[in-house]
């Protein structure tokens, strides 16, 4: 799956590019757009990090030349373990090289292991490269430990294991203009991702339009508990210290830095104003700015 495109899958990719780079090949990563579990236990299927487009971003910064999105449908689901690795070799004839975790499993029903790739790859004159976990607190990384984390506010431990900040993006919309309001602008995104953040403040770094630039800010992810009486859908809204003027209809992404507090419901709009006075400066305080 590759969902996240943690530390510990970092480690797979970084060792097929380097195989790929030294013998001038192409390095490719496989992946699935939805997870399984959307075809084999559709009534709880496991929530992603990722969207497929952030996922398939995210590996092309690793440095690998081609993305591959396999669908997971009924007939892929129904390869035998035993047939997987020439399955590949017919996909892709020159096919030199397969890298994995130690931890890989494949074929129906998740039959397949290393120990098993290893012996049909050896038939086929394919090579097999096996990379360790990558270990944070004792425990190997891995998507659920990540999935955990954010739903817990957990936003540095995540962070950790992703090797880089957990983010958001999409396309600013016009929002009620409350913040402004209270003398706090926000840049208001829509955002429901599968495996997202406790609702909560935290302290961001915003990019836009492709720009590198960083803008330091808090933001607000929640359904705004003091101006909604019913709890609609989330939305990521965030105050920047600086105006970089950015605008309805632009591209934005959210670095999650550090989570502040959990979002509460407040008695008046003062007691509201000067919490996030509060939280502009622990924010601050923990970006260094």
């Amino acid at each position: 799956m590759f969902d996240g495109v943690h530390l510990g899958h970092a480690r797979v990719i970084s060792s097929a590019v380097d195989q790929a780079c030294a013998s001038e090949g192409v390095s490719s990563v496989l992946t699935f757009p939805d997870h399984p579990s959307r075809l084999l236990r559709p009534e709880a299927p496991t929530p992603l990090i990722m969207t497929p487009e952030t996922k398939a971003r995210s590996l092309l910064d690793l440095g690998v030349d081609h993305v591959v999105l396999q669908p997971f449908d009924e007939s892929f689901s129904k390869l035998a373990a035993s047939s997987f690795a020439a399955y590949l070799q017919s996909s892709v004839p020159a096919l030199h090289g397969i890298h994995v975790g130690e931890n890989f499993h494949f074929g129906r029903g998740r039959s397949g292991d290393v120990g098993l790739l290893s012996e049909t790859v050896a038939t086929l004159g394919i090579q097999i490269t096996i990379s360790l976990p990558v270990d944070r607190q004792d425990q190997p990384v891995s998507s659920s430990r990540i999935r955990e984390a954010l739903a817990k506010g957990e936003i540095v431990e995540a962070n950790e294991m992703l090797g880089r900040c957990y983010e958001a993006s999409g396309i600013v919309v016009t929002g009620a203009g409350r913040g402004g309001d209270l003398g706090f602008p926000t840049l208001n995104l829509p955002w429901t991702p599968g495996a997202g953040p406790r609702h909560g403040v935290y302290a961001v770094e915003l990019t836009a339009n492709g720009d590198e630039r960083k803008w330091p800010g808090v933001a607000n992810y929640g359904v705004r508990p003091t101006f909604n009486e019913d709890a609609g859908d989330p939305v990521l809204e965030t105050h920047l210290f600086e105006d970089p003027e950015i605008s309805p209809g632009d591209r934005i992404r959210v670095a999650f830095h550090s989570f502040l507090r959990e979002e509460n419901r407040f008695a008046s709009v003062d007691e509201l104003r000067r919490q996030v006075i509060r939280d502009k400066e622990a924010a601050r305080a923990m970006l260094a700015v």
